[in-house]
């Protein structure tokens, strides 16, 4: 006679435990199969994902591209090489600005009584003049300027261009005023502008008695009718003077 196992027999909770060890069992034999045979455990066809993410095998700059070798790391580590977008189109061309300014200044002294300046500072020309005598005027150690710009004949134009260049000539030997007299002197203030055009001014230095050194301009004895400022004529290219 055959016997087997009569869960009527049991109680309640005979019967719960008994089938728990039953289904421990049975998860066991099935653990036991899928790691023998990962095929068995892994399901033949998984179902796909109703959305799928769609890859652009032609774009090369995509991150997700490991065929591309430009791709670095990170943005700073990234040779974009022939991922670079295209040139835009190439903007109209500005306005042409204002020129710079010009800042130039030149000096003579030819005797120990007074020196004098001239100079250009953004497009306005000076006449300086400072006395040298400690006799006459022994607290006097500062240059006196005179704005010339405001004299007729002084280039204002767009033709004739800023004044950026000056020069002071004087000639301090002897009586060599326009009138031939002592403690007189003639000076002369050239300026070139960006245009290279060439203009001339000529003053007239005042050393006598027991007055400061003082320069005006125009010079005293110059026809009132003419201007003040004269242009000269400009340098060619390939010019000698002697032809």
């Amino acid at each position: 006679m055959q016997m087997s196992p009569d869960h009527r027999t049991l109680g309640p909770l005979a019967r719960k435990a008994a089938k728990r060890a039953g289904m421990v069992a049975s998860l066991a034999l099935v653990l036991a199969a899928g790691l023998a045979n990962p095929a068995i455990a892994a399901p033949q066809n998984p179902t796909a994902p109703e959305t799928t993410a769609t890859v652009h095998t032609d774009d090369k700059c995509r991150p997700g591209n490991h065929h591309n070798p430009h791709y670095g790391a990170t943005p700073a580590d990234r040779d974009t090489g022939e991922c670079k977008d295209p040139t835009g189109p190439v903007g109209s061309k500005g306005d042409k600005g204002n020129p710079a300014p010009c800042y130039e200044i030149d000096a003579h002294q030819g005797q120990h009584e007074y020196e004098v300046r001239g100079l250009v500072s953004n497009g306005i020309t000076y006449a300086g003049i400072r006395d040298l005598r400690p006799s006459r005027n022994p607290a006097d150690d500062d240059l006196r300027w005179t704005d010339l710009s405001g004299l007729s004949g002084y280039p204002t134009t767009r033709s004739e261009g800023v004044p950026c260049g000056v020069s002071v000539n004087e000639d301090t030997n002897g009586n060599n005023d326009l009138r031939g007299r002592d403690d007189f002197t003639d000076l002369k203030i050239d300026i070139v502008t960006t245009k290279g055009r060439v203009f001339e001014i000529i003053c007239e230095v005042s050393h006598s008695g027991d007055e400061l050194a003082t320069v005006t301009c125009p010079h005293p004895d110059l026809p009132r009718s003419e201007d003040a400022w004269k242009e000269l004529n400009r340098p060619q290219k390939d010019a000698d003077n002697d032809e």
